[in-house]
């Protein structure tokens, strides 16, 4: 299943925002990919969502002119910022590597807060072909090489819509980063906090196993609803610190008290942590 979920660097929660099932179609001989997924993907946001401001944050697989002309065809108001590596798109790194040599790279240093320490180097320049196959799309490029205090160099790199400059370079690099949310706050919680999500080898001869992938989604994001809004759900997590054992607590609290509401039940669940009850 191709997920795509609302995400904010500087915030834990993350919502799921839509899927789409990564299965053969009707009419279709080949198997369905993730690219094809992307496509509908798209289509059907653009049906809903064609006239906001939308930064789509993806994984190399999707740098490419298809996607990349999907994106910005659909809405003058989307921007892409998809994660770019060497070995897929060669030809961009030619044309970066040649501009850089002439002068026409424009780098920013910027030193990293924090116990880690160390630099940011920001090097950018905007207008060039994505590929020879395709010169007549234009992206622009972000590449920075982040350096800890321990000498040790770690490489970020991006092809985006968005124009670069000096005083965006750290926004737009926020973005990219915050794209391991999706797999951190969203497929590794639903794998191993008893959302019981994984890898069935195919959907089924009907619609049972996807059925089962959007309720586990709906379940999800009422989870997320409640870490945002519900005072008592935030306090009962970080005191607990995994999503497993409050769910232990909320069953024994459920299978062994009668009680009116949920609000009793978080009452409850307070108490069994030792915290302090407070109006719900």
């Amino acid at each position: 299943m191709l997920s795509g979920a609302l995400v904010c660097p500087k915030q834990r929660p993350v919502f799921v925002v839509d899927n789409e099932p990564i299965v053969r179609q009707d009419g279709e001989t080949k198997n369905d990919c993730e690219r094809s997924a992307a496509k509908r993907f798209f289509a059907r946001q653009a049906t809903v969502n064609s006239d906001r401001s939308m930064v789509y944050v993806l994984d190399a697989l999707y740098a490419c002119a298809p996607i990349v002309t999907l994106i910005t065809q659909s809405s003058p108001q989307w921007k892409y910022l998809i994660n770019a590596k060497e070995s897929g798109s060669k030809y961009l790194f030619e044309q970066f590597d040649e501009l850089n040599a002439r002068g026409k790279v424009r780098w920013k240093t910027k030193r990293r807060k924090g116990r880690k320490g160390g630099s940011y180097g920001l090097g950018y320049v905007n207008d060039v072909a994505l590929n020879k196959s395709n010169e007549g799309v234009r992206v622009n490029v972000l590449y920075c090489r982040v350096k800890e205090a321990s000498d040790q160099e770690v490489i970020f790199s991006y092809l985006t819509n968005i124009e670069l400059h000096h005083s965006n370079l750290m926004a737009v690099l926020e973005m990219g980063r915050s794209r391991w949310k999706i797999e951190n706050e969203v497929f590794n919680t639903l794998k191993n906090q008893e959302y019981n999500y994984g890898h069935n080898y195919g959907h089924g001869k009907e619609n049972l196993a996807t059925n089962f992938a959007y309720l586990m989604m709906l379940a999800f994001t009422a989870d997320q609803l409640l870490e945002c809004c519900n005072r008592a759900f935030g306090r009962v997590l970080k005191k607990l610190r995994t999503r497993i054992k409050l769910w232990e607590v909320q069953r024994s609290v459920m299978l062994t008290t009668v009680m009116d509401d949920l609000d009793e039940v978080w009452r409850k669940m307070l108490e069994m942590c030792g915290l302090r009850v407070m109006q719900i």
